[in-house]
């Protein structure tokens, strides 16, 4: 076989040698792996309390419709908007919800719509008319049961993959127990205190999901390790599998090590031959 000189052999276009080529493995995506369990299964507990919280509310929300018609005197169709722009919220506000989800993380969103939605019932019980209703607990509370609710189902979903399903069902479940939990409180809060300090009541439980929403611990991504790359035999032109010690080091591939002299060592990318 004939070798040409140096400067006429071929390289790769690209730059790199076909020792790293063939050593170059598909890039890692930066999210970290779900670990189906552990701390996961605090996420789902909490979860699960939140589901309890917001949708036992909203759900039983229309125990207090009664006690509105008497208080504020307004028609029945017009004081039904109070609960149904709590719920039509709640629901629309799902791309506000996960764009922030996706900037600031479930933990700080959780805690920000507990805030929000708590201090709003507080503040209906200082309403005046049924409109004022409709911005405190329509819009107000409605948006921040918003910015609770997705998060709750997002951060199970990052912590579960095969057993993502069931970790799912089991948050979810929170909501059909709230419902049978806040109904007879509501009504008993109602009986004891009144509408508003029944809201004042509840607007405290809803405060209590800062709690739930601190245990939404974001997941960290393992720091890469780095693969080992072969080192690779490398043949100098017409030595028949042998290293030619009469041939110039850089035709062979070697380079001289500036800690030892001038004993030569293997380089790590192979020359073409």
């Amino acid at each position: 076989m004939t070798h040409g000189p140096p400067a006429s052999r071929k390289r790769p276009q690209n730059g790199t040698t076909p020792a790293t080529e063939e050593h170059e493995g598909p890039q890692d995506s930066g999210l970290p792996p779900p670990p189906d369990g552990g701390w996961g299964w605090m996420v789902v507990l909490a979860s699960f309390s939140i589901h309890i919280v917001t949708d036992g509310m909203t759900y039983s929300f229309g125990i207090f419709y009664d006690e509105f018609l008497d208080y504020f005197k307004e028609g029945k169709g017009y004081t039904a908007w109070i609960a149904s722009i709590l719920v039509g919220v709640t629901l629309c506000s799902g791309p506000v919800s996960s764009s922030l989800v996706n900037r600031y993380g479930c933990r700080a969103v959780t805690i920000a719509g507990s805030i929000l939605a708590s201090a709003c019932l507080a503040l209906s019980v200082f309403a005046k008319s049924v409109t004022m209703l409709f911005l405190t607990i329509g819009l107000g509370t409605g948006l921040g049961l918003g910015l609770i609710y997705l998060p709750a189902i997002v951060s199970v979903t990052m912590y579960f993959e095969r057993l993502r399903s069931l970790a799912t069902g089991i948050a979810v479940c929170g909501s059909g127990l709230g419902t049978f939990i806040f109904a007879p409180l509501t009504e008993i809060l109602i009986k004891r205190f009144g509408w508003q300090g029944a809201l004042l009541v509840i607007s405290v439980i809803v405060l209590g999901c800062i709690v739930f929403g601190a245990m939404f611990r974001p997941l960290v991504a393992e720091p890469a390790v780095p693969e080992a790359v072969p080192m690779t035999t490398v043949v100098g032109p017409g030595s028949n599998g042998k290293l030619n010690g009469s041939v110039k080091d850089a035709e062979q591939g070697l380079v001289r090590s500036h800690s030892f002299g001038n004993s030569p060592k293997i380089a790590l990318n192979s020359v073409s031959i």
